[in-house]
């Protein structure tokens, strides 16, 4: 929010579970077109576009888990310690196109992930992918987001009126550590749509 009241445009770059809080980051920082909305009208910059990698889209007053229909294969909620427990090797799941060192030092980075932040939240949840346009990166090697869940979400909110612009990168959920080059021109194209 500091940068669009300092009357800047801003792209928001999400990845993975993030994008929800990216779409709905939006909800007062966009112009809005429909009066049914309260927006800070005074801020004299706004959100002008979403770039979403591997991401689901939010759905408003939905958490992330029940706005991406449910649980996943590949992990599950411990209740007893609050967080997810991944059911497979993460490594795996997330860097497999990396060499095996680079691979094992970002497995060791990964923090734990709280049930609360997936599965709390619906006041907050905002479909901002509504409110301005969407670049989408699709990951088609995912292990742990697969690509056909990915066409799934990204077509039902094309469907629902999304101005959603997708690329296909042949990698894992983290591109941007397997395919950086390709990953930052992808971001740059889109920079460069949403100036127009």
């Amino acid at each position: 929010m500091s940068e669009t009241t300092q009357g800047r445009e801003v792209v928001i770059v999400s990845h993975s579970c993030s994008g929800y809080v990216g779409d709905s980051s939006t909800k007062y920082l966009v112009p809005r077109k429909k009066k049914d909305h309260s927006t800070s009208q005074n801020s004299p910059g706004h959100v002008v576009g979403l770039i979403n990698i591997a991401t689901s889209f939010a759905v408003t007053r939905l958490n992330l888990v029940a706005g991406a229909g449910g649980s996943t294969p590949i992990w599950k909620m411990d209740d007893e310690s609050g967080f997810l427990v991944i059911r497979a090797y993460p490594r795996e799941m997330f860097y497999h196109d990396l060499p095996a060192d680079e691979g094992n030092e970002w497995d060791q980075k990964l923090e734990r992930q709280s049930v609360k932040g997936l599965t709390e939240g619906d006041e907050l949840a905002y479909a901002g992918w509504k409110d301005v346009p969407v670049w989408y990166l699709a990951t088609t090697e995912d292990k742990s987001y697969p690509i056909q869940a990915q066409r799934v979400l990204w077509q039902k909110s094309m469907d629902e009126g999304g101005d959603i612009t997708v690329r296909e990168i042949h990698s894992s959920h983290s591109p941007m550590s397997s395919r950086p080059k390709e990953t930052s021109e992808f971001i740059l194209e889109a920079v460069v749509n949403f100036a127009r």
